[in-house]
């Protein structure tokens, strides 16, 4: 059983570092780690801890290597968008407990579809709580939403540059990678059955 852990954990890491590649906006493996570890790791409260930790971990490294932030600089932590992604990160969690007893393709990929929305829902609806910016009326949040569109685009061509394409195409990816490769390092198969632990 530990050396399931080990792969779970190898995996979601290195998903996790594969951030300070060059990427889309959005194309991230974040909601296929949290899958990943709610699904198959069964003591609930390490299920929530590991990916929370790599999303922490990782948004300083993006923070300090992507974007020039000083290691010490920790400001981001303390802003309503990062709250509004660990938001988002729990409820994503929550939708990986549910798929522990719906371990199927169709199940992986509604998991993942919905947590694609999730994130652009409640990630923008943090940046238009409070937001002097928007009305603070439907219309203010409809106009948020909207506005937050265009940070999925980018310099990486006609098939990246909306939320279809870098949110739901990069979420659908790495999840699908995360689960196919754990899946034939511990069962030699794409089969899903029986391999939590």
């Amino acid at each position: 059983m530990k050396n399931k852990f080990f792969i779970v954990l190898t995996l979601i890491t290195v998903a996790g570092l594969s951030r300070l590649l060059p990427h889309p906006w959005n194309f991230t493996p974040l909601t296929g780690i949290t899958l990943m570890s709610a699904s198959f790791i069964i003591t609930r409260w390490k299920s929530f801890l590991l990916p929370f930790l790599i999303w922490l971990v990782t948004d300083h490294l993006v923070n300090t290597f992507i974007y020039n932030k000083s290691l010490l600089d920790f400001s981001y932590f303390i802003s309503t968008t990062a709250l509004g992604v660990y938001v988002s990160m729990a409820l994503i969690w929550l939708i990986g407990n549910w798929l522990r007893s719906n371990m199927k393709t169709s199940s992986i990929l509604a998991a993942s579809l919905s947590s694609s929305l999730i994130f652009y829902l409640v990630s923008n609806t943090f940046v238009f709580i409070g937001n002097s910016f928007y009305s603070q009326d439907l219309n203010g949040w409809l106009q948020c939403l909207a506005m937050g569109i265009p940070f999925y685009k980018n310099d990486f061509g006609l098939f990246f540059g909306s939320f279809f394409f870098n949110g739901v195409m990069g979420d659908l990816f790495y999840t699908s990678l995360l689960f196919g490769s754990y899946s034939i390092w511990v069962n030699k198969s794409l089969s899903l059955n029986k391999i939590r632990f």
